[in-house]
């Protein structure tokens, strides 16, 4: 058994397969008052008729199809590397965290890694660990 409470705009609003999760008459007739529209296995139903069919179609099988998107391939990060600042001596963990103590833009310090070359008066080494 599948119940489904549409709104006046024919927009799904719940759904249960569970006989015991149905709303009591009392409660479905303020629903249809409101102008909520009610199905049991895809077949419209009055306030009324809910329990009715709902009974019937309780020992049928039901298949819930859900819709799974898939997700993009995660893309490999490239390792975090320690490098050094030759002038000073320290190791910093990341690039952000020397340019962020040194008073350098990131990306310069990035390049200065990659490119071997100083900026500021400051070089760096990629520290294998």
């Amino acid at each position: 058994m599948k119940f489904n409470v549409y709104d006046s705009k024919n927009k799904l609003l719940s759904t249960t397969c569970l006989y015991e999760c149905l709303p009591d008459l009392r409660q479905l007739q303020m629903m249809e008052q409101k102008g909520c529209t009610f199905t049991v296995d895809d077949i419209a139903v009055t306030s009324k008729d809910v329990y009715t069919k709902a009974k019937y179609s309780i020992n049928q099988p039901v298949v819930i199809v859900k819709e799974v998107k898939k997700s993009a391939p995660k893309t490999k990060k490239k390792p975090r590397h320690r490098i050094k600042c030759i002038e000073n001596g320290v190791i910093y963990k990341t690039q952000s965290d020397a340019a962020r103590e040194l008073g350098l833009n990131q990306s310069l310090v990035s390049s200065a890694v990659r490119n071997h070359k100083s900026i500021k008066g400051f070089t760096f080494e990629i520290v294998e660990e």
